[in-house]
């Protein structure tokens, strides 16, 4: 496989399109954060156009190079392993959250996360009850229903709140709206604005992360800025 000479249709159809916005929208510059082939396809079509790409990093392990063994076991992971790396060999520039990475000689600009001043006089915590909540995407990346799992635990509690937050999914809300149904120390809230997220979090003592990996998770400071002790799994930031 060497240079931009793949023919696939699905893909050649998908390039099309995008062509098709790019010419409508005209961007000056094109942002992407997801690791995927997408972003790869994105990167070919700015550098045909002569357009500035930015890569976000979301986790560190975006930089680590596939093994070729791994990818042999499933072959189509090659092609999208392949314009998943165009993310970084083309980028202008690559944006990291939480410390300096450097992928094909590119070195990445740190900006860390950042959130609103939280108002000191609307953190609100019970001390009679011990609110745990959980905030992310739900992706199998995010492990939510090691979060329900949790809950299940601790089911015959009754000082101890588990509350869900996060956008739907058919597998995993369907697990969270079987754990609200079923258990009472269970409360899943579904997609929730930034807002309403600050007004859990306010009364919220602990934030639960099951991530199998984070680059630097907004809601980690949006949690500290409420002061709200953060349990992270595996997230190094």
């Amino acid at each position: 496989m060497s240079g931009y000479d793949i023919t696939h249709p699905t893909y050649t159809s998908v390039l099309r399109v995008l062509k098709n916005v790019l010419v409508e929208i005209k961007p000056d510059i094109i942002y992407t954060r997801s690791y995927s082939s997408w972003g790869g396809i994105s990167s070919r079509l700015a550098k045909e156009n002569n357009i500035p790409h930015v890569w976000s990093i979301a986790y560190d392990d975006d930089v680590k190079r596939t093994k070729m063994k791994s990818l042999i076991r499933r072959p189509l992971d090659i092609l999208d392993n392949y314009y998943s790396n165009l993310s970084f060999k083309n980028a202008t520039e690559i944006i990291s959250q939480n410390k300096d990475l450097k992928r094909y000689g590119i070195k990445s600009q740190l900006i860390t996360q950042s959130t609103t001043i939280s108002n000191y006089n609307e953190i609100n915590k019970a001390f009679d009850t011990l609110n745990i909540v959980w905030v992310a995407n739900f992706r199998p990346i995010k492990q939510p229903n090691l979060f329900i799992e949790l809950a299940r635990i601790f089911e015959n509690s009754t000082e101890i709140n588990f509350i869900m937050i996060g956008s739907p999914d058919k597998e995993y809300s369907n697990l969270a709206k079987e754990a609200d149904k079923f258990m009472s120390n269970f409360k899943y809230l579904g997609q929730l604005s930034n807002e309403i997220v600050n007004h859990y979090l306010n009364k919220s003592h602990i934030l639960v992360s099951t991530s199998k990996g984070e680059g630097f998770s907004y809601t980690f400071v949006q949690g500290w800025m409420r002061g709200v002790v953060v349990l992270s799994l595996n997230s190094k930031s």
